[in-house]
């Protein structure tokens, strides 16, 4: 019986010749543009791309996407609105090149539609590329975006676009990937697309979501039509069973191939600065640097007003006129020799703008931003030495408002400068409560602003105020109630001025002594022609009022008595003979009596010792200083030290 199916040898014979008739047919690889030689490999897993000579509107569109509109590519480019997004006719550099607009790899597989994009290595444009694009156009400027897809913004902008476009594309393939509920995960082999022939395609477009735990389509992410949203371009896509079959579909699609046509030119424009808009964005980047450059010169003007402390605005607010204040008279001073600031004065005088960044308002809010920048400075650098203790008083100001002013005392350990004491004013807090209790609580609440923590503080010092040093109610009991080691050490200064002061005012010789020393200032002060009087006689040292708060001051105005008395004596009576001319009775006998006062035993015994005791308490007030500091100290180290054994 005859067979009716060919022999083994009949089967081999037609295998061969369709060896040998593939063989003559050209390769698939010829119709496109190949790696270099130093790009090759000679592996079998090698990772090759190629890119097409055609554009893609001459591609045969996929088995599948024949259901989709003519309109789909234009309903999607609509939803670009990237101001860098390229023209429609083609670039004529891209041209010479061989009409290479996108990276494109055909399947090994039994339909010849099947196929996907990929970048080529040659003509990619890496992530180093894109970040170093020239930053001419606005687009251009790298915004702060997270390389994780799940934290972009739902609705991106076109800086935003533009600057993930410059970006590219990050894939980690050095992390672990957790496993799902039903142990499958993401594996960096899905980042490549296997071939028959065991090749492999680097799928570029697809980007892990470490914070989701899923997959996004970058192109389709930042191009894709929202109204007609999927996993890939949408929420992402975890569901790793059947992930890489959704992925071959994916990049099948007609929406994915007008994406990553989208990327792929935007890449290509904004690394060549050939954008649509181009002109206009170099434009608008110069115009971005000329106030860059103006607000760095008013930031300058304002740290030298601010260390010089000088006041800011005068009587007008309009330039080159008299009294317009201190800042507008810097800028006037720099647009005499900078040309930024003088380009910009003649725009203003021009009446070309329209917001001159010069205004009470724009002066006040960059002082509070110097400030904090300021005040930040300093929280970090109290940070870094970690412990430190806090100095604080108050004072009523002019507009009779408690002001608590608050100051930081650190210790910096440098190895290269040694050891250094700094201390740091961090701003007036308004009191509107001053007693122990409400200043503790602004205090504590300004250590809150600061991000400080009290159990850093080893130190506090104020005056004898029993608000601040009191020893139940007091600022120190409640502070050392939060923190036992902030040491309570009261003001040497203050302690010893009021100890002089009281004792001064407990001896009747020494109140008249500088009663009568404030008569005289007082007598000469209240009237210009007596002053004139008083430099007539009296050429060195002029006499000076009493201080009522410190009374290391008083040395000046016992000074100028002690050392000029035969001079004074003579100008109060040249005062008595012109008071006498002009008839003013009060005038005449005040002098009188002064007269006669300072020409008296007591009096010359008593300012010929005043100054060598005042002279001398400087030295009174370090010695005093360093024995109290050393008995408090002492003390506060025993009681911490019987705390504790008490505790244990």
């Amino acid at each position: 019986m005859k067979r009716s199916y060919p022999s083994g040898a009949e089967k081999r014979k037609k295998q061969e010749e369709s060896k040998k008739f593939l063989a003559k047919l050209p390769k698939l690889t010829n119709f496109f543009v190949m790696p270099g030689p130093a790009d090759n490999d000679n592996n079998a897993n090698t990772i090759t791309t190629v890119s097409i000579a055609a554009s893609v509107e001459e591609l045969p569109v996929a088995a599948g996407a024949d259901s989709a509109s003519p309109g789909c590519s234009s309903d999607i480019a609509a939803n670009v609105t990237c101001t860098a997004i390229l023209q429609d006719e083609e670039d004529p550099s891209t041209a010479a090149a061989g009409k290479k607009t996108s990276a494109f790899t055909f399947s090994d597989s039994d339909n010849n539609d099947d196929y996907v994009y990929d970048e080529k290595d040659d003509n990619s444009i890496s992530n180093e590329q894109l970040m170093s694009t020239s930053s001419h156009s606005d687009q251009c400027v790298t915004l702060e975006l997270e390389d994780d897809p799940a934290l972009w913004p739902k609705h991106l902008t076109d800086k935003e676009r533009c600057s993930i476009v410059q970006r590219g594309p990050v894939q980690s393939k050095d992390r672990i990937y957790p496993k799902n509920q039903e142990g499958r995960r993401f594996t960096n082999s899905n980042y490549y697309l296997q071939m028959k022939n065991g090749e492999k395609i680097k799928r570029s477009w697809l980007v892990y979501s470490e914070k989701n735990d899923c997959v996004l389509c970058f192109c389709c992410r930042l191009f894709g039509n929202r109204e007609k949203a999927t996993q890939l371009n949408a929420d992402g896509f975890n569901y790793w069973k059947n992930l890489s079959a959704h992925l071959r579909q994916h990049e099948r699609s007609a929406e994915h191939i007008t994406n990553m046509d989208a990327w792929r030119n935007l890449s290509q424009k904004l690394q060549t600065n050939t954008a649509i808009d181009q002109v206009n964005q170099d434009l608008i980047a110069l115009e971005v640097n000329r106030w860059k450059e103006i607000l760095r010169r008013l930031i300058a003007i304002v740290n030298y007003l601010a260390e010089h402390n000088l006041a800011f605005r005068g009587h007008s607010d309009k330039f080159f006129e008299a009294g317009n204040g201190n800042f507008l008279g810097q800028v006037q001073l720099m647009a005499q020799f900078d040309p930024v600031m003088r380009e910009h004065l003649r725009r203003i005088q021009a009446k070309q703008l329209s917001d001159t960044y010069l205004s009470k308002n724009i002066q006040n809010e960059l002082i509070s931003l110097v400030a904090k920048c300021t005040t930040d400075a300093i929280v970090e650098r109290v940070k870094t030495a970690k412990y430190y203790a806090v100095i604080m008083d108050c004072t009523p100001d002019l507009s009779h408002n408690e002001q608590l002013s608050v100051v930081l005392r650190i210790v910096n350990c440098e190895l290269s400068k040694g050891v250094s004491i700094h201390e740091h004013f961090v701003g007036f807090l308004q009191a509107l409560d001053t007693t122990g209790k409400g200043l503790c609580e602004t205090f504590l609440g300004q250590l809150e602003t600061l991000g400080l923590d009290l159990c850093n503080c080893r130190g506090q010092s104020y005056d004898n105020g029993s608000n601040m040093q009191g020893k139940k109610q007091g600022v120190q009991k409640r502070v050392l109630e939060i923190n036992n080691k902030a040491l309570y050490v009261p003001c040497g200064s203050h302690t010893l001025n009021l100890v002089v002061g009281d004792a001064a005012k407990s001896s009747v010789t020494s109140i008249s002594f500088f009663g009568l020393i404030q008569r005289l200032y007082n007598l000469f002060s209240s009237s210009v022609q007596r002053w004139s009087i008083l430099k007539e006689h009296v050429k060195n040292l002029t006499l000076k009022a009493l201080s009522t708060t410190r009374w290391e001051c008083r040395v000046e105005a016992v000074k100028a008595v002690r050392y000029q008395l035969p001079e004074i004596v003579k100008a109060l009576t040249a005062l008595k003979e012109y008071a006498t001319e002009k008839r003013d009775a009060d005038v005449v006998s005040t002098a009188e009596s002064i007269c006669k006062e300072l020409q008296k035993w007591p009096f010359c015994v008593t300012q010929d010792r005043s100054p060598k005791t005042t002279c001398s308490s400087k030295q009174i007030h370090i010695e005093d200083t360093i024995r109290t500091t050393k008995i408090q100290l002492q003390m506060s180290i025993h009681h911490c030290c019987v705390k504790t054994a008490e505790e244990k």
